[in-house]
């Protein structure tokens, strides 16, 4: 086989459109997405053959046929099973994608029994290379209008050999329905345009940027790859620019909670999914996959690589994947070309190890990583294996496609995990995580009378643990803000201790597996956010004879204050729909979870419109007065034997604590002192607007009572206030419920 000389994906655009800047972007851009149309006639069909796993090759001798010395050569072992193969050709009339261009083959039709290759295919087209030209071969997405580059193995005046591990389109495999396609099949066609197209003092810029593009999370080894990410971090953010950030915004920061945009370092697990994401792609890639053949093969001609990352970018401005290699000890890593400057000769480089364009080893100040080209040949580039290895100099450099060699099918598949919660779950270690030493799960809002936590991990499918015999693996506990509170290690006994406040405490668990013999291979297994409640002193005792009310599959605690019996926890009932949404009289309980985050929820209690919560009785809505009135008890969304309070019930309830709103409130909650016993959480509020505001500020809740037909009293507490005020507010905002007893 020649020399593979291979070119990433590319969509065509006409060279006039191209703008000579120097200045990186300063900000996140949509990619180019440019399209056009290739005009042709009927498709002429060729031949139709066969392929067993062992390989073979169809050839075209016609003297007189455009396609006269045309080959595809499928190598063994590049299927399981047996590939039939249909080529078939048009002439192009005309096409639209710019007058610097001009088609040398026909538009030829490959179709097969689908599936990825193993091994890389090679196509072998003939063509009349014009004198002083450059040409490349593109697939023809029909149905968007646009060109994806293949990969090059050979260039002559005669012919063009472009590689593929497969023949569909880009928009294809990114289709939740062709996951399960039989036949996939593209059109391929030759561009050429002059070399002097590709010279000039350019500066070629990307819509891809570091800090808006890229993860910001930093390429640490993982449990499921010791080595790092890098690979899998490059791949999925180069897939989610082309496929998801016009419609779904930036990458950065996008599912982390505390955000850094300086320091990659800190905090960098806080995003399980992203890292999950990019570790499980970074598993499905094919391990046998010849990447070291191939950029060695590449290293031959850095001169003709230079041309091609200029060429691609040059005409598509969209970013490219980019592999290194050290030639002794075959250490590679992966990672994004977003621009080119001509003047200087340099590739402009998103690194995984440089997320956002700074530095992870604590120095936290910008840096820009470029690769050199100067003399004939790229200069080494130098980085780290991955955060937690050592520094190496690559000397070797390879330009690497996106579908061409990456399976896309499988990282749409994997997005779905992501969206879903469950990446991972089919590779990372289960475990689960314990209260010691009484060994009960440790889950979001779980509720403690002690004033401190303690907790085990346990997981037997880790390969070690800290203590061989019981499993244990290493645990770090931080606060709501990141700062560390304690850590379950071999010197604590993998036991975990970290004092609670009274009230909600958010706390971080970061889970690292022992993977191998010793305590030295310890690696990122996962990370998760969970309330834990302190309940503290309290005053008030329960009700008689009524301790607890389970209801819809919850269990409330009771409490007796003055003569009233109320539940202790807001009413949690229904199922969770968007703030942005109005829950309706559809049969279905509704309610609103704070940042439309189930758990908080678990903690704080549902958040309900007025209408929803008296469950539309006598036709009432959050713009009509119920017909007839309200008498009497109202249930709504209480349990059986209990009811909404009344606008009387919740001023009695405030005379029993003395009119005091720090009795009403739990303690940690701002000034609670929790005397009454009543334990109210300052829960906040989804707003008339469909917002949601006052977590930890405020907490209100509905009555029965009706100001307006547009409003409802209720009752408010302040986190730093003894106020239990009392007023009107809209129906269509979303409330605490409390019930208290028929």
């Amino acid at each position: 086989m020649k020399k593979q000389i291979i070119v990433v994906i590319a969509i065509v655009i006409s060279l006039t459109q191209i703008q000579c800047k120097k200045d990186n972007p300063v900000g996140p851009n949509t990619p180019a997405g440019i399209s056009g149309n290739i005009n042709a006639g009927a498709f002429t069909d060729l031949t139709t053959k066969p392929i067993g796993t062992g390989g073979g090759t169809i050839s075209v001798s016609k003297q007189g046929d455009p396609l006269d010395g045309f080959t595809l050569t499928v190598p063994p072992n590049s299927f399981t099973q047996t590939k039939t193969f249909a080529i078939s050709y048009t002439s192009v009339t005309s096409h639209n994608f710019g007058p610097d261009y001009t088609a040398i083959s026909p538009l030829i039709k490959i179709s097969y029994d689908g599936d990825y290759s193993d091994q890389f295919m090679a196509v072998k087209i003939p063509i009349k290379l014009p004198a002083g030209s450059f040409a490349s071969g593109f697939i023809y997405d029909e149905s968007t209008g646009q060109l994806e580059g293949l990969p090059i193995e050979e260039l002559t005046d005669s012919f063009i050999v472009v590689a593929t591990r497969h023949f569909t389109t880009f928009s294809s495999l990114n289709k939740t329905s062709f996951l399960n396609a039989t036949k996939w099949e593209d059109d391929l066609i030759i561009f050429s345009v002059l070399e002097t197209k590709l010279s000039g003092n350019l500066t070629i810029a990307t819509g891809f940027y570091p800090g808006f593009d890229d993860w910001e999370f930093v390429n640490h080894s993982i449990y499921i790859s010791p080595g790092g990410i890098c690979a899998g971090m490059s791949i999925t953010s180069l897939w989610y620019y082309l496929e998801k950030s016009k419609s779904a915004g930036t990458l950065f920061h996008r599912f982390d909670s505390l955000i850094n945009k300086t320091e990659p370092g800190w905090m960098w697990y806080d995003n399980p999914r992203g890292i999950k994401f990019a570790s499980s792609i970074q598993q499905d890639i094919n391990q046998d996959a010849p990447w070291v053949t191939e950029i060695q093969m590449q290293s031959l001609r850095p001169d003709l690589i230079w041309k091609i990352f200029l060429h691609q970018m040059l005409i598509t401005k969209q970013p490219q994947l980019v592999f290194v290699m050290n030639s002794k000890t075959l250490s590679g890593h992966a990672m994004i070309v977003y621009k080119i400057d001509l003047t200087q000769n340099k590739l402009y480089i998103a690194d995984p190890n440089y997320p956002g364009n700074y530095d992870f080893t604590g120095i936290n100040k910008p840096v820009v990583q470029t690769i050199s080209y100067s003399g004939g040949k790229f200069q080494p580039y130098i980085s780290w294996t991955n955060a937690d290895g050592s520094v190496v100099t690559y000397d070797l450099i390879g330009s690497f496609g996106v579908t061409q060699y990456i399976p896309i099918n499988k990282i749409r598949s994997r997005w779905d995990e992501l969206l879903n919660g469950t990446i991972g779950n089919d590779r990372f270690p289960k475990y689960t995580l314990q209260t010691y030493p009484d060994n009960k799960p440790v889950t979001d809002g779980l509720t403690l009378t002690a004033d401190s936590l303690k907790v085990v991990c346990i997981s037997s499918d880790c390969a070690s643990g800290i203590d061989p015999t019981s499993h244990r693996q290493v645990v770090e506990i931080t606060d709501s803000t990141g700062v560390y509170l304690g850590q379950a290690d071999q010197t604590t006994n993998g036991i975990a201790a970290v004092k609670l406040n009274p009230g909600i405490n958010k706390l971080g668990f970061y889970i690292q597996g022992v993977n191998g013999p010793g305590y030295t291979n310890v690696r990122f297994v996962d990370f998760k956010w969970m309330h834990i409640k302190q309940s503290g002193p309290s005053g008030g005792t329960p009700c008689p004879g009524i301790p607890t009310v389970t209801y819809s599959g919850k269990t409330y605690n009771t409490i007796l204050i003055g003569s009233q019996c109320w539940l202790k926890e807001n009413l949690d009932v229904g199922t969770m729909i968007r703030g942005a949404g109005e829950q309706t009289n559809n049969g279905t309980i509704e309610k609103y979870c704070y940042h439309d985050t189930l758990a908080y929820c678990n903690i704080y209690g549902g958040l309900y419109q007025w209408a929803e919560a008296v469950q539309y009785k006598n036709g009432a809505t959050n713009s009509t007065s119920p017909n007839p009135a309200f008498t009497g008890n109202i249930q709504g969304i209480c349990p059986p034997g209990w009811h909404i309070p009344s606008g009387d019930e919740l001023i009695i309830l405030g005379g029993a604590a003395g009119n005091d709103g720090n009795a009403l409130k739990a303690i940690g909650q701002g000034t609670g002192t929790n005397t009454s016993g009543f334990s109210a959480l300052l829960a906040g509020y989804r707003t008339e607007t469909a917002y949601f505001s006052d977590l930890g500020n405020a907490s209100h809740f509905w009555s029965t009572l009706e100001g307006d037909i547009y409003s409802v009293y209720h009752k408010r507490l302040l986190a730093n206030s003894e106020v239990f005020d009392g007023f009107t507010w809209p129906k269509s905002a979303g409330l605490s419920i409390r019930c208290v007893k028929d």
